[in-house]
């Protein structure tokens, strides 16, 4: 079932993954002279998945059975890429990570950003570093459980 959790925190996912498409779509303009390598087309293409990933997961198997869920073709696609998802991030924030990291050093690009991406190239530089603290962060709460952190805390205080 769709909750109001679950609505805002995918409006965000696809809303993040939309900025990373536009972002991605407008560096291969042909005024724009970015360097296009793999990382580019595999940013763009995984940000595609997610985003049909996402709303396969929030508006359709979260609102259905697993019984009925399993009849449905595309269900075993789903759980693999469901699968697949925590090894191709660490790709994905790789080949980010890097790309926009290189792009903005470039002088053949920088027509580009300042002009046609100035204010998404900054917020695409900004969540870079935030993707890596959140990854990271997500790593070091399934190694060490939050409620045993907070449990941990409670007994000390």
């Amino acid at each position: 079932m769709i909750t109001l959790k679950n609505l805002v925190i995918s409006t965000i996912q696809l809303v993040m993954y939309g900025f990373i498409i536009y972002y991605m779509n407008t560096l291969t303009h042909k005024n724009c002279l970015c360097k296009i390598d793999w990382r580019h087309d595999f940013i763009a293409i995984y940000s595609w998945i997610m985003i049909v990933f996402i709303v396969l997961k929030y508006y359709v198997f979260d609102n259905i059975t697993e019984s009925q869920a399993k009849s449905i073709e595309i269900y075993h696609s789903y759980t693999l890429i469901k699968t697949l998802i925590p090894f191709t991030d660490i790709i994905h924030i790789y080949a980010f990570f890097t790309y926009v990291t290189e792009i903005n050093k470039s002088k053949t690009c920088s027509k580009c950003l300042s002009k046609r991406l100035k204010k998404t190239n900054e917020f695409m530089v900004h969540r870079k570093y935030i993707f890596v603290v959140v990854y990271v962060l997500t790593i070091l709460f399934v190694i060490f459980p939050v409620n045993d952190l907070v449990h941990d805390i409670k007994h000390i205080l």
